[in-house]
């Protein structure tokens, strides 16, 4: 560790710690050659060949960008004994972690304007050619100066997309709870995997709790569920709770595409304007009219076909966690039906894409499927939704017989 007063590189006069980990520490610093300018300088304590060449790649990519919103790189260089080291603008605040910890959840007008920031920063890396993945936005990894603006910081596991390789410049790394599961290797990493470390990040400023990791999300044996933010702060307005899950949705093809729309509806929340979600909650396949033989509104069906783009099911608790699944049925090439499927009583194991499935329901008016009875037929499991909770199901629930 470098003590205080200590002198780097001829230029770098430290004047004290301000965090450090297992594989790095970060100091405030004076450059002696800018008139005493204040910096914080980052040591490379990982001396394997993969965390200084990870290191090096943080440098590049940083010396090469140019945003209000992310800190200046003003120098990097190799000690003598090897080390090495970057130096940064000096960002004054505090991290969100820290804050939300210290303070608990920020007013959600304070929420979105960092975000809006956040997301203007996400815009400008992933329009960058080629596009720059951050993959580690955390609250951690914001910083708020004093007057209210939002700094991203910390690029140590960026890499620069390229769309035909499962991963490119850049070590694969994940913070539990804000690395969305392609990150976990099911997968490629993409500008939508930014996406919903965001919204992770808005979860958290808003609840003071961590999402459920998303490989236990997915665990079809034993999933965890996203709990709702607005269960948890009722003060937490719909539109900006709407926001959230569509960043926060498992698969990636189902999440909000881009950082621009996840900016323009922060913008109309915060103006107080419909905010519009600019992609369907579980968008489907490209498909063509569904067939009348096959189902018309308002009159009861049956379908069979392959289930696909089966979302996480939305949890709607009143204490008997009315469960809402969405997902579409390929009953042909090319032919896919959207389905709703809301109720009590629904299990939540054992439907998964890619099940042969039989529907009984009726199909709506605006075209959505709305099930009555689905049967996987490999299995035979049935799932009927139950419309609510009786007393002869609220005394089971009670003696502990099932589950709701």
């Amino acid at each position: 560790m470098l003590s205080r007063n200590y002198v780097l590189n001829n230029r770098y006069r430290i004047e004290n710690l301000i965090d450090q980990g297992g594989f790095g520490a970060v100091y405030r610093a004076r450059d002696l050659k800018q008139s005493n300018r204040v910096c914080a300088v980052k040591e490379n304590l990982d001396n394997s060949s993969m965390a200084q060449q990870q290191f090096r790649v943080e440098a590049q990519l940083l010396r090469n960008l140019s945003h209000p919103n992310l800190p200046k790189v003003f120098d990097d260089f190799v000690a003598p004994n090897g080390q090495q080291y970057l130096v940064m603008e000096f960002v004054a605040g505090e991290d969100l972690k820290t804050m939300v910890e210290r303070l608990g959840a920020p007013k959600e007008s304070d929420v979105i304007a960092w975000m809006i920031q956040i997301s203007d920063v996400l815009i400008y890396l992933h329009r960058n050619n080629p596009p720059i993945i951050h993959r580690d936005i955390k609250p951690a990894n914001v910083r708020i100066m004093p007057k209210g603006k939002a700094i991203l910081v910390d690029f140590g596991i960026a890499k620069t997309y390229d769309p035909a390789r499962q991963t490119t410049l850049g070590a694969r790394g994940v913070t539990p709870g804000f690395s969305p599961i392609e990150q976990y290797g099911h997968g490629r990493t993409d500008a939508r995997s930014d996406i919903y470390s965001l919204g992770a990040t808005m979860y958290f400023c808003l609840t003071r709790k961590e999402p459920p990791e998303s490989t236990r999300r997915a665990d079809q044996s034993q999933p965890e569920y996203l709990v709702p933010p607005r269960q948890i702060n009722s003060s937490i307005s719909s539109d900006l709770e709407h926001l959230i899950l569509g960043t926060l949705e498992l698969f990636k093809h189902q999440r909000i595409q881009t950082a621009q729309e996840v900016r323009d509806i922060l913008i109309n929340i915060q103006r107080g304007l419909p905010p519009t979600l600019p992609v369907p909650l579980v968008p489907i396949a490209p498909t063509t009219p569904v067939p009348p033989s096959l189902a018309q509104p308002g009159v009861p069906a049956k379908i069979s076909g392959v289930l696909q783009y089966l979302s996480q099911p939305r949890i709607f608790s009143d204490g008997y966690s009315k469960k809402h699944y969405e997902f579409t049925v390929e009953v042909q090439p090319g032919v896919g039906i959207p389905c709703m499927m809301e109720g009590y009583m629904l299990p939540v194991y054992s439907l998964f894409n890619g099940a042969n499935v039989q529907v009984d329901g009726v199909l709506g008016t605006n075209n959505i499927f709305q099930v009555i009875r689905l049967t996987e037929t490999q299995s035979n499991r049935v799932w009927t939704p139950k419309p609510k909770i009786g007393w002869a199901e609220q005394l089971k629930i009670a003696l502990g017989l099932t589950n709701p």
